[in-house]
């Protein structure tokens, strides 16, 4: 669709981003499972989309992972690379998410990344909220 119209070099434009900071201690099974829960409230991440307008219903995992971004100064910037990731939407959810965890033990970041045919800036609000 879009993509193939961008071009593979571009995709990080059809993508609607957000970082979310966390404070204090975090019990990342409790947000990995918070996560799933919001995302099964939104029935629009619950569809893959092929190139013809097809929608596919995708089952939700029973599980929904947070991916763990390595933060050493020798890797190139994790953030800048997990946010220009595109998205495959005839086979693959429409969003990813990833924690970034600060120097500090108390402080983390959750990275969340979404193709834009599914959420634009007042859904993002909504989403965060939830």
């Amino acid at each position: 669709m879009l993509d193939r119209l961008h071009g593979k070099e571009d995709v990080s434009s059809l993508n609607v981003t957000a970082t979310l900071k966390l404070v204090g201690p975090l019990d990342v099974a409790l947000l990995e499972r918070s996560l799933r829960a919001v995302v099964q409230r939104h029935d629009v991440l619950h569809w893959t989309f092929s190139g013809e307008g097809e929608l596919q219903p995708i089952a939700l995992p029973t599980r929904l992972p947070v991916e763990r971004l390595d933060l050493s100064p020798d890797t190139v910037d994790p953030k800048r690379a997990f946010f220009g990731l595109g998205f495959d939407l005839s086979c693959a959810p429409p969003y990813r998410f990833a924690l970034c965890c600060g120097k500090q033990a108390d402080e983390a970041e959750l990275l969340l990344s979404f193709h834009h045919i599914v959420m634009d800036g007042w859904s993002m609000k909504v989403f965060a909220r939830d």
